[in-house]
């Protein structure tokens, strides 16, 4: 079985899962203990093929169905010839149904199992940095905080060095959320069954649960399409279908002018990277509205752009009323001139509107630059709500689906008038709570990139932490902005915006590393990903 195949477009969260599962059960005639054996060799074979070489096997149980995960896998490795221990945390007597079963198939197999109930329990265990180390602990039944003595036991396998292997999530991972408990496993690589969580590719979840498999466990196509998902993966391999072959008389007016509105003093950088993004995207044309004094730094470093400096609404308006889609935000900056620019292209009507950056900052204190209007974004208690308050309102510059705001975690926080530890608590919650409050499209940038319309969301699977450097949020306005400019929907244009962002900059480390990584080094790359269809 090739465990190296392409994962799952749909994603789910824990109760979704657990609905699949039952409709394959009850519907298809597919028994629990049946799922449970499969979801165990499953996980026992990419084992062997993953550590061959790693005799010595550990798996920690804990008390519901992950853990008759866990006692197949000790079982097949105890038939395989492995030295395997279990250890129960908690009386092996309080299984129950199909794990008490695995669990007896274990045991009568010749399987070690050694109940601990006690935390000096732990000190008696010794792991070495040869074995591998089954986490069959929580899965997706995680219920509250994880401490006490799963909490002890989760620092013990973190603090083993040998490979860990998750079944179904990381012990301590949200399966809905992509947020992590203070207590949470360290995984090598987790194998998930049945619905590909949506908490694994984001937030902490690529931290967390290291390289992903997935197994249908051989539940039938049929048991899904009973189930919508509103939930989507997409990578780079989704670009060929939207960025076709372009057309032999095709000439700069069919490709858009973006205008990019920007660049204050000291920060000239970010609208350069912008600009040139869009053109290396495939903008026809691209203008920037900056500070006079950049304009012939700004010219020098790339005369394909079109430079002007601005600085009164007369030198403003000709520039909004040639662009196709505008770029607010890239090195604006929050002083006088930046307010006065803002709330210039605010309110341009009838035309897309990238805000990042500066331009979301300004967006999220508007009560202070323009008096006369702010959304009511939180609960009384100062969290955001778990269902959008449908009372909120927005003036009519807002009113507008034409708009993408693209927040790190930080401007999300600032949106939304809460903390960044609640943006990180529930990211589908917070980009879609974005995007409805301010009813545009909402990129909410991070670890597993998120863009919602409102209602669908889709999670770009691409990136990595050589990203963290500045210049890379502009590079991504930039793409956006270019993306939309050339004909695309301001979704589309920012869920594939975000695609070719985080793929170009995957290709771009894999020449020298993820650290040092700049935003300059994903041209040559930005520019091969827009073409995907080309020889």
């Amino acid at each position: 079985m090739d465990f190296r195949k392409k994962l799952p477009v749909l994603l789910y969260d824990a109760a979704q899962t657990r609905e699949l599962d039952r409709l394959a059960i009850e519907q298809y005639g597919m028994p629990g203990i049946q799922l449970m054996g499969n979801a165990g060799e499953s996980s026992f074979r990419i084992i062997e093929q993953t550590w061959p070489q790693d005799k010595n096997m550990y798996v920690f149980c804990g008390k519901g169905n992950n853990a008759g995960d866990g006692y197949v896998i000790a079982r097949l490795a105890q038939q395989a010839g492995r030295t395997c221990r279990v250890f129960q945390i908690g009386a092996l007597s309080s299984l129950s149904g199909d794990a008490e079963t695995c669990a007896q198939d274990a045991l009568q197999a010749g399987v070690v199992v050694e109940e601990i109930n006690h935390p000096e329990q732990l000190d008696k265990i010794e792991l070495d940095d040869q074995s591998v180390v089954v986490d069959a602990l929580l899965g997706t039944g995680l219920r509250g905080k994880v401490g006490g003595l799963f909490g002890q036991v989760i620092e013990r396998i973190n603090n083993s060095g040998g490979q860990v292997f998750s079944v179904d999530i990381p012990s301590g991972l949200s399966a809905d959320t992509g947020a992590a408990q203070a207590a949470v496993v360290k995984a090598t690589l987790t194998n998930t069954f049945i619905g590909l969580k949506r908490g694994l590719l984001t937030g902490a979840g690529p931290v967390v649960a290291g390289r992903v498999f997935f197994d249908g466990l051989g539940v039938p196509e049929e048991v899904y399409q009973q189930l919508e998902s509103r939930v989507k993966r997409i990578d780079d391999q989704d670009l060929a279908a939207a960025l076709p072959v372009r057309a032999r008389d095709g000439h700069k007016g069919k490709y858009g002018h973006v205008l990019i509105v920007g660049g204050n003093r000291g920060m000239m950088g970010a609208v350069a990277i912008a600009g040139e993004a869009a053109l290396r995207s495939g903008a026809g044309l691209v203008s920037i509205a900056t500070r006079p004094e950049g304009v012939v730094a700004l010219t020098s470093r790339r005369p394909e752009l079109m430079v002007h400096g601005v600085e009164s609404g007369q030198q403003l308006a000709p520039l909004l009323d040639k662009a196709s889609v505008i770029v607010l935000g890239p090195g604006l900056g929050q002083d006088e001139w930046a307010q006065f620019l803002f709330n210039q292209v605010i309110e341009v009507k009838r035309k897309p509107l990238v805000i990042d950056a500066d331009g979301l900052n300004l967006l999220a204190h508007g009560e202070n630059i323009m008096g006369r209007w702010r959304p009511d974004k939180r609960s009384p208690q100062g969290q955001p709500p778990t269902q959008l308050n449908q009372s909120v309102g927005v003036n009519s510059i807002s009113n507008n689906w034409q708009w993408v705001l693209t927040p790190h975690p930080g401007e999300a926080a600032r949106l939304l008038d809460c903390s960044v530890s609640d943006i990180a608590a529930d990211r589908f919650l917070a980009v879609r709570q974005i995007a409805q409050a301010y009813n545009g499209i909402a990129l909410l940038k991070g670890a597993g990139s998120l863009i919602c319309n409102g209602g669908e969301i889709n999670l770009a699977s691409v990136g990595n932490p050589g990203m963290a450097s500045g210049g890379m949020g502009d590079l991504l306005s930039g793409i956006v902005g270019g993306l939309i400019g050339q004909g695309m929907t301001t979704f589309d244009g920012a869920r594939f915006g975000a695609v070719i962002h985080g793929a170009a900059a995957d290709l771009a480390s894999q020449v020298q590393g993820e650290r040092g990584l700049i935003a300059s080094d994903l041209f040559p790359h930005l520019r091969r990903l827009v073409n995907p269809l080309s020889p």
